[in-house]
């Protein structure tokens, strides 16, 4: 019974638990809206970075205040990376958590049934398998 067990518990979890759950359902309104943000915002980091650039210009020489603008922008850019990256490990945790309390309830109520029905099997083996041959025949003939 343990291996009957875990495959029903596998079938059941590959059934009900999809791995996309978690993921955002967009749209393409919602796609182009996102893209348009993005544009918007390189716009104006790239203006930002050229004011910054322009006023670094007079305490600093051109290269320095390149390089000053440059990293300031690159530092915005990686917090941003690191906060998505942080964002989605929060979720995916989370996900994983309800995922397992799933599987452990269906691992309950299948170890549940396999109990209730094992004394009656062990009873009527006869019966047990000309129920089990005609609920196969019942089956391959729906589908």
């Amino acid at each position: 019974m343990p291996g009957i067990t875990s495959l029903i518990e596998t079938l059941l979890a590959a059934t009900f638990v999809d791995k996309r759950a978690s993921m955002l359902r967009t749209g393409k309104t919602e796609w182009a809206l996102l893209g348009l943000a993005g544009l918007g915002a390189c716009i104006g980091i790239f203006f930002l970075t050229l004011a910054l650039f322009q006023s670094l210009e007079s305490l600093y020489t051109p290269y320095i205040a390149a390089f000053i603008s440059a990293l300031i922008a690159f530092a915005v850019a990686a917090t941003a990376i690191a906060s998505r990256e942080f964002i989605l490990s929060k979720n995916a945790s989370t996900y994983a958590s309800v995922q397992d309390s799933f599987k452990e309830n269906i691992h309950v109520v299948i170890r549940d049934i396999c109990n209730e029905l094992e004394e009656p099997i062990r009873e009527n083996p006869i019966t047990s398998v000309a129920i089990a041959a005609l609920a196969g025949l019942l089956a391959a003939r729906r589908i």
